[in-house]
């Protein structure tokens, strides 16, 4: 499970799921999102079938799912 505050990029493999509680701050590669009203994202999102992989460790939040709220 993701924790409700990410900082840093995520990397969704098929679709990244933002709930109302979770707050982003980073910049979202995904194939598809959802973002519930309520959400918190500071950054872009790049919206694209071919995914670009983390190039650095620290960017290696790569997830297949939600982000969601405790």
């Amino acid at each position: 499970m993701i924790q409700s505050r990410v900082d840093g990029n995520l990397y969704g493999l098929e679709r990244a799921e933002l709930k109302k509680s979770a707050t982003v701050v980073g910049d979202v590669y995904t194939p598809r999102i959802a973002i519930e009203d309520g959400a918190f994202l500071e950054g872009n999102v790049w919206v694209h079938k071919d995914v670009p992989r983390p190039r650095t460790k620290k960017e290696a939040t790569t997830f297949s799912g939600r982000v969601r709220g405790a």
